[in-house]
C-alpha cells in the first residue's frame, strides 16, 4: 500500500511540474523571480523519487531519483546565477549617475 501512496505523490509532482511550465512559458522572455518557482515542485518531486526508491530498491528506481535529484540541483544552481547576475545588473545601473 506504501508504494501505491508513494507513486502516487511522484506522478502528481509530476503533473504539477508539466503544468508550472505550461503556466509560465510566456515569462521565460526575461528574468522574473516567478523562475524560483520551478525548483520547489521539482525539488518535491525529487525528494518523493528518494522515497519511492527507498521502497522499492530497484534499478528503474534509483535511475529515476539521481536524474530526478540531478535536474533539481543543476536548476536551483542556475537560478542562483541568473538571479545574482540580474541583481549586480540591476544594481550596477541604479549605481550609474543619469
Amino acid at each position: 500500500m506504501k508504494k501505491i501512496i508513494t507513486w502516487y505523490k511522484v506522478t502528481n509532482c509530476l503533473c504539477y511540474v508539466y503544468k508550472r511550465q505550461l503556466l509560465f512559458k510566456k515569462s521565460m522572455k526575461k528574468f522574473n523571480v516567478a523562475w524560483w518557482a520551478y525548483s520547489f515542485p521539482l525539488t518535491a518531486l525529487a525528494l518523493a523519487s528518494a522515497e519511492y526508491e527507498h521502497e522499492v530498491k530497484g534499478v528503474m528506481a534509483h535511475v529515476i531519483m539521481f536524474v530526478l535529484s540531478s535536474v533539481s540541483v543543476l536548476v536551483s544552481l542556475i537560478l542562483m546565477v541568473i538571479t545574482a547576475l540580474n541583481i549586480s545588473k540591476h544594481v550596477l545601473s541604479r549605481s550609474q549617475p543619469s
